[in-house]
């Protein structure tokens, strides 16, 4: 009996010992998502293929789309769900599939513009997709590739809103917008698991794009937090809300509820906020664009509230047909946008708020130099290499510093500086590339003397204590792996004492 005792106990401590453990992982899958909630929408997920998918889809063409889908950080998905609708997955006998174009000049299994009423988008997005050495738009590896590069690099607006990047890819009108209905749902169809396919609520953003840095001030997320409870209400000019908006009355109202006055209309807002460098904007500035009436190149008719600058997007009352009126916006891709302003840069908000001084927050060292520095209470060792880089390579668009919150690490110390080499979020070209790869290799050259800890550049990292570049996990975006900007961290030294 007592033998039969003691093996119902062990029986019950081993099933009490998993079901922890399966409660364990659980909470910590759940904490795992919640974590990465801001760094990644579905617009940046792969999912798993439905049985729709494996069953419908050629696998030659569902395999081409994974990879292109995850190679260019897009769901494979939608460029699936545009290969069913163009071409039936390259099945399609239609004029200009195989060989040719089609009436409006679209060729490819993609259907993607040679000339004509298309356009001749292949001349600028072709893409040597498998590495054959050739550029041929009736091969799909190239043309999914090239697909994709549309997506994300001309129109941008995937990473706002899927939809909306997909309906200009077949053009504008009615038509487009029962592709973009169709693809959606081609989409659904051929995606398995939790995957959210399209927008948010109904209102056009993804999650991602919604979501502030994890180091933005309360102050700042309040702000932006009032602007975002207005999405889903109507634009009306002239309306002061609380049921409808425009885009200076939002902005005004939105720094109202943090107890900040700011002028009503977008042509007092202008001059109000201390001027920026675009590509140094922080979360809450405002961005000015040249739309509207009686607006010209130094008199902006339209403003919005920069929510993301990694991601670019913006929360703006945008007009009275657009949908969603109110909503999560790309500003760096809209060509009217003409510059920024920081109203928490203005010395009277400063003060009022005892934010500290107006140089932190424009990002200017006392001591000058080529380059904004964002934070600017930094050791003596960081601030030396700052001097030193800036004046060798500089001007960067930004140099970025100290700042503190969650994921801050050696910046929170005064340690850590991130030389940008092109705007935040944005792959670098050839030269800039260049750029960031002399800044490198001359800090991990002169690590000793410079008392350099560790070089993060291009997901790859240095550290002087294992000498040699490693490769890095993918940790999401072109910002969070580093293609952006140069990180470097230095050592503690005895000359930082005085800080």
């Amino acid at each position: 009996m007592q033998a039969v005792t003691k093996v119902l106990i062990a029986v019950i401590a081993l099933l009490a010992a998993l079901l922890l453990g399966a409660m364990l992982l659980v909470v910590l899958a759940l904490g795992a998502d919640r974590a990465g909630a801001c760094t990644g929408p579905d617009s940046a997920r792969q999912p798993n293929a439905s049985r729709e998918a494996e069953s419908t889809i050629p696998a030659h063409y569902l395999r081409l789309y994974q990879l292109t889908g995850a190679k260019y950080r897009i769901p494979w998905v939608y460029l699936a769900a545009m290969g069913k609708l163009e071409s039936d997955h390259g099945r399609g006998v239609d004029p200009g599939i195989n060989s040719g174009a089609n009436s409006a000049g679209a060729a490819g299994p993609m259907q993607i513009g040679i000339g004509g009423a298309a356009t001749d988008m292949w001349s600028r997005f072709k893409t040597d997709g498998n590495g054959d050495g050739r550029y041929d738009i009736y091969d799909p590896a190239d043309a999914i590739a090239a697909a994709a590069r549309i997506l994300i690099e001309d129109k941008g607006y995937f990473k706002v809103d899927p939809r909306t990047a997909i309906r200009r890819y077949n053009g504008a009108g009615p038509e487009a917008e029962r592709y973009a209905t169709r693809a959606m749902q081609w989409a659904e169809k051929y995606a398995a698991g939790n995957f959210s396919v399209g927008q948010d609520a109904g209102t056009g953003q993804s999650d991602a794009a919604a979501c502030t840095p994890a180091d933005v001030s309360g102050l700042v997320q309040k702000i932006i937090a009032f602007a975002m409870a207005q999405r889903g209400k109507p634009y009306v000019f002239g309306a002061t809300g609380p049921d409808a908006w425009d885009c200076s009355s939002l902005i005004q109202a939105a720094y109202a509820a943090v107890g900040i006055t700011i002028p009503r209309t977008t042509f007092q807002q202008w001059p109000f906020g201390v001027k920026i460098t675009k590509g140094t904007e922080q979360p809450g500035d405002l961005v000015f664009f040249n739309s509207g009436p009686g607006t010209s190149a130094n008199n902006p008719g339209h403003v919005g509230m920069v929510i993301n600058p990694t991601e670019g997007t913006m929360i703006v009352a945008r007009c009275a047909s657009c949908r969603p009126a109110i909503g999560v916006q790309n500003y760096k891709t809209r060509r009217d946008w003409m510059g920024s302003t920081r109203p928490l840069a203005r010395p009277d908000i400063r003060a009022k708020l005892g934010l500290g001084s107006p140089s932190d927050a424009l990002g200017r060292r006392p001591g000058g130099g080529k380059s904004p520095l964002m934070g600017n209470n930094i050791t003596a060792t960081m601030g030396a290499v700052v001097q030193e880089l800036d004046q060798r390579y500089g001007p960067f668009p930004t140099i970025g510093c100290y700042r503190s919150g969650a994921g801050a690490q050696d910046h929170a110390l005064g340690r850590a500086c991130d030389f940008m080499v092109t705007t935040i979020g944005r792959m670098p070209s050839e030269s800039r590339r260049q750029l960031g790869d002399a800044v490198a290799s001359y800090t991990v050259a002169n690590a000793r003397r410079l008392n350099i800890s560790y070089v993060i550049w291009k997901q790859q990292i240095w550290n002087i204590q294992r000498p040699g570049w490693r490769a890095m996990n993918d940790r999401g975006n072109i910002t969070q792996n580093h293609f952006d900007h140069v990180h470097i961290s230095v050592l503690p030294g005895n000359k930082d004492r005085d800080r």
